[in-house]
């Protein structure tokens, strides 16, 4: 049977965004849609859950107004990179930008760890080697404009990243 017969009747979108193209997807007039993928590595997102992943998705992409503000180390980069999900976007230090909540989302979460050494000898002529880690967020940020919505979620990602650094 040739690739496809099995959908007389109803319409046939094919894409070919995965590597291979054997992905198929029938919609019938009834509304039913039937998913055909070989590859693993694609998420298929239930019925029941499509409305909040929807939600998400477009509370993910509010615009917010943020400010990176500059860096103490001259040697510090004018732009700063943010990714999420493989996209990049780059971010001005010191210049008030609107930018997507999801990209904001990945800049808060973002962490930089430095470390302190120190070598002696104890009262009792022990060698020791203390190596002391501090977790702090790599970036400043000051956050302008926001829908209410986008703002509870800043808060929460910056209360979980001032519990993670305790």
């Amino acid at each position: 049977m040739p690739k496809g017969e099995h959908l007389k009747g109803s319409h046939q979108i094919k894409t070919g965004d995965v590597a291979r193209d054997d992905t198929e997807v029938s919609v019938s007039t009834t509304g039913k849609a039937e998913v055909h993928i070989e590859d693993p590595g694609i998420e298929i997102i239930p019925e029941s859950m499509m409305l909040s992943k929807a939600e998400q998705e477009k509370l993910m992409n509010e615009p917010c107004e943020i400010m990176i503000e500059a860096d103490d180390d001259p040697n510090a980069p004018l732009f700063v990179h943010s990714g999420h999900n493989g996209v990049t976007q780059y971010v001005k230090r010191g210049e008030t930008q609107v930018i997507k909540l999801r990209y904001l989302y990945s800049l808060l979460a973002a962490q930089a760890t430095k470390f302190s050494c120190s070598f002696g000898r104890t009262p009792d002529g022990q060698e020791f080697n203390r190596l002391a880690g501090r977790t702090n967020t790599t970036h400043r940020i000051f956050v302008g404009k926001a829908s209410p919505a986008a703002m509870k979620i800043i808060k929460e990602a910056m209360s979980q990243q001032a519990l993670a650094a305790q």
